[in-house]
Parts: C-alpha cells; structure tokens; sequence
C-alpha cells in the first residue's frame, strides 16, 4: 500500500489456451461447403488455414448414397441368336407439350439381337397394338421374318384382349427393373435432350418433334 492506494505490480499471465486449437479437417469442410468437388477444397485450401492437408481422395458416405440408385445387377450372358428373335418395347408419355400434329406418346421397338430401334409416336396409349401390328408388318415385308417373343412391362397397353390374341409369345419384365433391356433408358434418354435444347434457349420444339430430329 502506498499513500492509501494498493500498488499492483504488473506481470503477464501466459496460459497455452491457443495450443488446445486442432486444425479442421478436409471432410468436415466438405460437409460445411455443401458436399462440394475435391478440386473444389483444393482452390479453397489457401484461402482456409485452419484445414490440414487435403487427402488425395476423400470417401463421403453422403455423397456415395445420394448418388446411388439400385445395387448393380448380374450381368446376362443370353444372346438372341437372330434379329427378331426376341423385341423389347415400351411406351413413353404423355409429353408435357403435344407435338404439332398432337402426338404425346410414343412406342420404341428394340431387336435385342441388333439393338436397332424403331420408334412411333401416338396420340395416346390405345394406339400401342396398332403400331404393334404395323411394326410386325414391317419387319415381315422388309426382312422377311416375325418377331418370334415379344418382352415389355405388364402395362394395360400391353396386356389387352389384342395382344393376347396374337400368336406372338409375350415377356413381361418387371417395370422396376430396367435391365431387363434398354428401352427403358432409351424412353428417359430421350426426354432429357429435348430439355437441354431447351434451357439453352434453342428453338421451341415440342418434345415429340424432337425426338424425331
């Protein structure tokens, strides 16, 4: 005490508080970041120093299961042993926009011996066994032979009096299984083009008129 005052000498208090910090990790930030590219937490790492070393590969659970769709399926070693032997079909609609000729479905027709794809575009659904019989004529009158089995969904388009009439022998696959043939892919695939010209601002064409340029 000095003149009634209490006199304090000074001194530095040095506690090692700072040294308890640990660096965040690579996978933390790509969660915090959305998920992001590994090239992207490469261009981020010099602006975020408090991330350790960026692995050359980074496994998220999130990301694996997010773009999962199915297990994979065994691989079927059954060939056609001519074309038309076996034919897979599938009808895809409505379109969202009709054609200009008023088209919103169509059928496509896969020889599973040559892969080659005949598609028909419809104004609904109850014209399936009418492009049917017009594509069996086809192929009668230009390559001088009948579709030997038939393979679809168990579609009410593919399971009327007409086709069951027909002395063709029906397949039916599972419409969750799309490796049963390629129709399936092919019905989505074309739908996905026809918006990308789209959203890339390319002439106003309806989906079904542009399926067929």
């Amino acid at each position: 005490m000095h003149n009634g005052l209490y006199h304090l000498s000074p001194s530095t208090l040095d506690h090692p508080t700072s040294l308890l910090a640990q660096q965040s990790s690579a996978h933390l930030w790509h969660s915090r970041l959305g998920h992001p590219h590994q090239g992207v937490l490469t261009k981020l790492r010099p602006t975020l120093p408090q991330m350790d070393r960026i692995p050359n590969k980074i496994f998220c659970i999130s990301c694996n299961m997010a773009k999962s769709h199915k297990l994979p399926f065994n691989k079927n070693h059954t060939t056609s042993p001519h074309a038309f032997y076996l034919v897979h079909a599938v009808v895809w609609g409505p379109a969202l926009q009709p054609s200009i000729n008023g088209f919103k479905y169509y059928i496509i027709f896969i020889d599973d011996f040559s892969k080659f794809l005949w598609l028909y575009l419809m104004n609904s659904k109850q014209e399936t066994f009418s492009k049917f019989c017009h594509f069996c004529s086809m192929v009668q009158t230009q390559f001088h032979t009948t579709p030997k089995f038939f393979r679809s969904d168990d579609g009410g388009e593919f399971t009327s009096t007409a086709f069951k009439l027909s002395l063709i022998s029906r397949h039916f696959s599972s419409d969750k299984l799309s490796s049963h043939s390629g129709t399936e892919r092919h019905g989505r695939a074309q739908t996905p083009a026809s918006h990308r010209a789209h959203s890339y601002s390319a002439p106003r064409i309806p989906a079904s008129d542009f399926v067929l340029g």
